[in-house]
């Protein structure tokens, strides 16, 4: 999913951690996967691609 995102918004920078052996986790990182926009946890576990897409965008997600 990280390379489609990348793909759909070019400007956007996607980081990916592997966090085998790393003592200090990223502030709100309690489990993985994790997915944080600007610092911020947006999704404990893999969001749906819609509602990752919509969340980039600065959408509310709509809970079904």
């Amino acid at each position: 999913m990280a390379t489609e995102m990348r793909e759909m918004f070019p400007t956007l920078t996607v980081d990916l951690m592997e966090l085998d052996g790393v003592r200090t986790l990223p502030h709100g990182v309690v489990a993985t996967p994790t997915y944080l926009l600007d610092g911020r946890v947006i999704s404990l576990g893999n969001p749906r691609r819609e509602d990752l897409v919509k969340m980039i965008m600065g959408l509310k997600v709509v809970q079904t």
